[in-house]
């Protein structure tokens, strides 16, 4: 038997299907508004981008000036008005600025809209919205015209042309500091600058309408050569710090001078890659000075004779002299070694003691005047005599002076323009000026010299002569001098 029910069985696929038409309906609608969006978007993309057919995009400077949204036209007449009040700002070092106006030296401009037109189409009008997203300068083409005899006038009256008011540049060097020794002392960048280059800059800014100059960035300044960064210096730096705690010390008997390390790294002249060069003509004026002042070859001198007074010896080459040359070659050497030392000078030739008396105490003294001879060895009187010097008559006197004996002879032969003498003790001791026996004399001293005298040697008795040639040596100093005296009894 069949029962009437109010519940309606729908079949389940049935319901998925209405389910189905609805979704797709709902797409069709998105995707339909999608299009339409898009559409209206790239209508109005276009229609945006039209504008930018004939003037600057967004965010566009041309020589200087806002261009954005402006055709050419419009440009070239900003351009020209602004030519009418242009003045260049200079940026200077030390926040300086000063300008150049454009009507102190006749400017003049002249727009070319063509080649403005030229930028515009380089745009691509197309792409206006990515284009516009970036800045964009440009320096369009233009005929700019200026007095060059008043802009030179003008750059002339520039503070930085001023010369009372400019600072030149300065390396970064290194200097002693007592206590402290050597450091690097920072460049001075200074404000000097380059006179051609800078009147180029400002022609070139001047050429473009720009509003302003940096010196710093178009290279208008002098710069220093070395900073203090530079690796060059810092290794000189480190070797004059290891030259201040030497020293030469230079012994003059009981006298010493000292040769500091401080005098020696001023003489440091260059350092790199550990080889150090020093300054020759400082080392030379250095010894220079060295035998200027202990030196006694050729300078006066005051001698005591065995008469009680003293005399003044102002002639004659003996004595200390340093030899200049071979010195500076030494004293270069020890400072290129590094090593502290203490030692005498190179001399040319030496004396026989430092100090006032550097003659010693082993000496011939000559007392022209008297015609008589002492010999001293060690301080003490060991002969005395008389003899017979160059003769006055003729022309021959011997000289004053203190000398060395040069050298020591037995049994030479004295040569001469008029004589040939045979002596058996031959003692040079000023270039042909010697001590010597004169066994064809039979009478010395008194004033024999004055008108029998040798040709400038010092005649002695032959036994004398033997005794004086057996004390003195090579360097045995002889000092001639004229005293007069009360007559010896």
């Amino acid at each position: 038997m069949d029962f009437a029910t109010n519940n309606y069985n729908i079949p389940e696929a049935h319901a998925e299907g209405q389910l189905a038409k609805k979704k797709y309906k709902l797409w069709v609608i998105i995707l339909l508004s999608a299009v339409i969006c898009l559409f209206l978007l790239v209508f109005l993309y276009v229609i945006l981008g039209m504008r930018y057919r004939d003037s600057f995009f967004p965010k566009t400077t041309i020589n200087g000036i806002d261009a954005s949204g402006m055709d050419s036209e419009e440009l070239a007449q900003k351009i020209l008005e602004k030519a009418e009040t242009y003045s260049l700002v200079l940026d200077e070092r030390d926040q300086h600025q000063e300008q150049i106006l454009g009507d102190r030296i006749n400017l003049r401009v002249e727009v070319a809209v063509e080649k403005l037109e030229e930028i515009v189409r380089e745009q691509n009008s197309v792409l206006w919205l990515f284009k516009s997203m970036g800045i964009k300068e440009y320096q369009a083409e233009l005929n700019v015209s200026f007095d060059e005899e008043l802009l030179s006038e003008e750059i002339r009256k520039l503070d930085c042309m001023d010369s009372g008011q400019v600072t030149a540049p300065k390396d970064a060097h290194e200097k002693y500091f007592k206590g402290t020794g050597y450091r690097i002392v920072p460049e001075v960048p200074g404000n000097k600058v380059k006179k051609k280059k800078l009147k180029m800059a400002v022609r070139e800014a001047l050429s473009d309408l720009k509003d302003s100059l940096s010196l710093e960035k178009k290279g208008c300044y002098y710069a220093p050569k070395v900073s203090k960064s530079d690796e060059d210096l810092k290794e000189k730096v480190g070797v004059l710090n290891q030259y201040i705690d030497m020293t030469v010390t230079y012994v003059f008997g009981e006298k010493k001078e000292i040769l500091d390390g401080v005098q020696i790294s001023k003489w440091i002249q260059d350092v790199r890659k550990g080889k150090v060069t020093v300054d020759e003509k400082k080392v030379r004026k250095y010894v220079a000075r060295l035998a200027d002042t202990y030196n006694t070859a050729y300078k006066s001198r005051n001698f005591k004779t065995s008469y009680g007074p003293a005399v003044r010896i102002d002639q004659g080459d003996y004595g200390f002299k340093i030899d200049q040359e071979r010195e500076a070659k030494t004293l270069k050497k020890n400072i290129l070694s590094g090593k502290s030392r203490e030692r005498e000078p190179v001399y040319a030739q030496r004396a026989a003691a430092y100090g006032a008396k550097d003659y010693g105490d082993t000496y011939v003294e000559l007392n022209l005047t008297t015609q008589h001879l002492f010999l001293y060895k060690k301080g003490k009187r060991v002969l005395e005599t008389d003899f017979v010097s160059g003769c006055l008559a003729k022309g021959n006197g011997t000289p004053c002076g203190i000398y060395a004996i040069t050298y020591k002879q037995r049994d030479a032969v004295l040569k001469g323009a008029d004589y040939r003498s045979e002596v058996s003790y031959w003692m040079p001791f000023n270039r042909g000026i010697g001590l010597h026996d004169a066994n064809w004399r039979t009478k010395f001293g008194k004033d024999i010299y004055k008108s029998n005298g040798s040709h400038g040697c010092i005649n002695l008795p032959p036994q004398k002569a033997k005794i004086i040639y057996e004390t003195v040596e090579k360097g045995t100093p002889v000092i001639c001098y004229t005293l007069t005296v009360p007559e010896r009894k």
